[in-house]
């Protein structure tokens, strides 16, 4: 069975509660581009919101994923 949650978010010091909230559970952001999870991070990043280090998992292949501390 599927299943999955919604989290509605209010506005931005909101959303960047529950972003610390997932660093704190050792959340991994997915990387990519095109305002994937890893994006917004850097996009906090310049506007001089740092959460201090976060995890990124990308996958090179089909079988082979890396997760990466930043």
């Amino acid at each position: 069975m599927d299943q999955f949650m919604i989290l509605s978010v209010h506005d931005d010091e909101d959303k960047q509660r529950v972003i610390k909230t997932l660093i704190n559970e050792n959340a991994l952001f997915l990387y990519g581009h095109g305002w994937y999870p890893s994006e917004v991070m850097e996009y906090y990043k310049e506007q001089k919101n740092n959460f201090g280090k976060y995890k990124i998992i990308y996958w090179t292949d089909i079988d082979t994923y890396h997760i990466e501390e930043r």
